[in-house]
């Protein structure tokens, strides 16, 4: 993932019976009746309930930072999250390579922070087809 920052909050749980496919309500910090000072936009792409365990240390740790309260919003999607950076509702979000690329395009979305693991900042992705297609060789 590139770019932009944070994650779920401790406190905050999960809407019962969500799932991957639905947009989930905005969690918030430990007092949600706060107003939030920095909003998160993250997509759900493994599960709302694990993308929310995924984020939450991050998110506690920024909203401790910050000592303002911290609000993460998931979609479903990356071009959904793209849609909350472009139109403001979140401040700053984790989004993919090309999720990155076509904010950049569509509304000048701007790098803020790229994973460096063991020293390198290297991407790595699997391109999977039917055992069948052309696309092997």
């Amino acid at each position: 993932m590139d770019a932009v920052s944070a994650g779920c909050l401790p406190s905050a749980g999960l809407p019962d019976g969500e799932s991957a496919g639905q947009p989930s309500a905005p969690l918030t910090p430990t007092s949600p009746q706060a107003q939030a000072s920095l909003r998160i936009a993250v997509a759900a792409i493994l599960t709302p309930r694990t993308t929310y365990h995924v984020y939450e240390n991050l998110a506690a740790y920024l909203e401790e930072r910050r000592g303002e309260p911290v609000e993460v919003t998931q979609r479903a999607t990356y071009a959904e999250t793209n849609e909350l950076i472009r139109t403001r509702p979140a401040d700053l979000g984790f989004v993919c390579t090309g999720a990155y690329i076509q904010g950049c395009q569509e509304f000048s979305m701007e790098l803020l922070a790229v994973p460096e693991i063991n020293g390198e900042r290297t991407y790595r992705s699997y391109i999977i087809v039917p055992a069948d297609s052309p696309a092997r060789h």
